[in-house]
């Protein structure tokens, strides 16, 4: 059985706007690239098969969701080192507790809907530096759409380079 996770996808504007940034930063820091998501459920730990079933019935019953960023963040953490931080809105906490029910696990109370842009270990000085060059760019608060949500190998044990997708679907329920 593989770590899987939920991905919602941007659509296509924002995916080229995020994909640009987390190369340029990527390239800068000499940190790893990967796609612009949000994790929507992740360490989910069945077959791939049985997790693309319950992902295509969580797609059917969803419909695209607008992502509202509130504000850019940083952790202390690889892979929350420098996120747009997404507002919790309930059509995104119902897709979260949706997705929770489908995939039989406890909603996560600390679920924290953001999109990151730089994986890595990076100072804190360093990561306030990034977030005041990058909030012109932005011009926040902002909102996109996503209508694609994709079943993910992607583990925190593993490199991202090593993860791949699984299977996607267009919310709403249609196969890409």
């Amino acid at each position: 059985m593989a770590d899987l996770s939920l991905w919602l996808i941007p659509e296509e504007e924002w995916q080229r706007l995020l994909l640009r940034i987390i190369a340029h930063l990527s390239e800068r820091y000499n940190t790893p690239r990967f796609e612009p998501h949000l994790t929507l459920l992740s360490r989910i730990t069945l077959k791939p098969e049985d997790a693309a079933e319950r992902t295509a019935q969580l797609a059917a019953q969803l419909g695209a969701l607008e992502i509202v960023v509130e504000r850019l963040s940083h952790r202390d953490e690889f892979f929350r080192a420098l996120f747009l931080e997404a507002e919790r809105t309930l059509p995104l906490m119902d897709a979260h507790r949706m997705a929770c029910t489908i995939f039989d696990c406890e909603p996560d109370n600390t679920f924290l809907p953001h999109v990151s842009l730089l994986y890595g270990d990076l100072s804190a000085t360093t990561k306030e530096k990034i977030i005041v060059q990058l909030i012109s760019e932005l011009k926040l608060p902002f909102s996109f759409r996503t209508s694609r949500m994709d079943l993910m190998v992607a583990s925190s044990r593993l490199p991202p380079s090593s993860w791949y997708r699984v299977t996607s679907y267009m919310l709403g329920g249609q196969t890409t």
